[in-house]
């Protein structure tokens, strides 16, 4: 089910960039990120944490959900 999260999650966000004609070293540089980072989400090979998913969903509209189950964004909110 991870897996597929995270897959759902790089394809939303490649469609969504496209959409808003953003590049993801724009979306790098819009969010602060590190080098790479964007890279890594839109191709599937890693995840943003809870902190940046928060953030992607405030900037391109995609919900959290698509990248933390439920347990995690609950965790995250208790804190």
């Amino acid at each position: 089910m991870a897996k597929r999260r995270l897959r759902d999650g790089a394809r939303v966000l490649r469609d969504k960039l496209k959409e808003v004609g953003l590049s993801r070293c724009g979306l790098e540089r819009r969010l602060g990120l590190s080098a790479g980072t964007a890279y890594r989400w839109a191709d599937g090979s890693a995840k943003p944490d809870i902190t940046s998913a928060i953030l992607l969903e405030r900037a391109l509209g995609i919900p959290v959900e698509i990248w933390a189950d439920s347990k995690r964004l609950a965790a995250f909110c208790t804190e």
